[in-house]
C-alpha cells in the first residue's frame, strides 16, 4: 500500500509538471524599490550615544534585486536572488533636540532561497513566498553625525549570516514575461555589530526587521 501510494504521488507530480504552463521553465528578472527598517535600536547603541532618550525611527534604504526562478509546476516554483540592500541602518535622534542625530548605515548582499506558491491558473501571478536568507556584508558601516562635534566615520561590521523572508508577489503577464510587484518581510536571526566604534569597542546596534517593496520585470527563457 505504501509503495502504491508513493508511486501515485510521483506519477501525479510528473503529470502536473509536464502539463503545467511554467513546469520546467526558467525566468530571469530584476526589481528595484525601497526597504523600510522596523527594528529597534539596541541598548549598546543608545549607551554609546550617551543619551537613552533617543528616538528610534524607520530609515528607508535602496533595494536592487536580480533573480532567477524555476517552475516546478504552474503553482510551485523556486527562486534565488542577488538582493543588494543599500544604505540600510538606524537613526538615533535626540528627542529634546530632533536636529541632533547619529545615523549608522551599511550595505549588504542578501541571497534568499525562496519557495513560491502561485494561486492563479494563468501566466499572471499572485501568491506567497518564503525561505531562508543569507547575508554577506559589503564594504564598511558608515556613521553620520548631525549636530555633534564628531566627524563622519566608517567601521567594519558583522551582520548575521542567516535570516528569513516571507511575503506576497504578483503581477500581470505580457507576451514574453510579466510585471512583478513584491512585498516582503525580512528578519535576521541575530544582531548586527559595529567593530571598534566610538570608544574603540564593538557595539550591537540593530536587529534587522524590515519591510521591502519592489517593482520590476521578469522574462521567460
Amino acid at each position: 500500500m505504501k509503495k502504491f501510494f508513493a508511486t501515485g504521488l510521483i506519477f501525479l507530480f510528473v503529470f502536473v509538471s509536464l502539463y503545467s504552463q511554467d513546469a520546467g521553465k526558467i525566468s530571469l528578472g530584476a526589481r528595484g524599490g525601497l526597504q523600510i527598517g522596523i527594528g529597534k535600536i539596541q541598548d549598546d547603541f543608545k549607551e554609546q550615544l550617551r543619551f537613552n532618550e533617543c528616538k528610534d525611527e524607520a530609515w528607508p534604504s535602496g533595494n536592487l534585486v536580480l533573480y532567477g526562478a524555476f517552475g516546478i509546476t504552474n503553482k510551485i516554483g523556486l527562486q534565488t536572488e542577488l538582493n543588494f540592500m543599500i544604505n540600510q541602518g538606524k537613526v538615533g535622534r535626540l528627542e529634546s533636540n530632533p536636529s541632533y542625530y547619529i545615523k549608522v548605515t551599511y550595505t549588504s548582499l542578501d541571497i534568499p532561497v525562496l519557495l513560491k506558491v502561485n494561486f492563479l491558473d494563468s501566466q499572471a501571478r499572485f501568491g506567497i513566498l518564503g525561505g531562508p536568507n543569507f547575508t554577506f556584508p559589503l564594504g564598511k558601516a558608515s556613521t553620520k553625525y548631525e549636530g555633534f562635534i564628531n566627524t563622519d566615520t566608517k567601521h567594519d561590521y558583522d551582520a548575521p549570516n542567516l535570516g528569513f523572508v516571507v511575503g506576497l508577489y504578483g503581477g500581470p503577464a505580457f507576451m514574453k514575461g510579466r510585471w512583478v510587484i513584491d512585498v516582503r518581510y525580512v528578519q535576521d536571526s541575530g544582531i548586527s555589530t559595529i567593530k571598534k566604534w566610538l570608544n574603540g569597542i564593538d557595539i550591537e546596534f540593530m536587529h534587522r526587521r524590515a519591510i521591502a517593496i519592489t517593482l520590476g520585470l521578469e522574462f521567460f527563457l
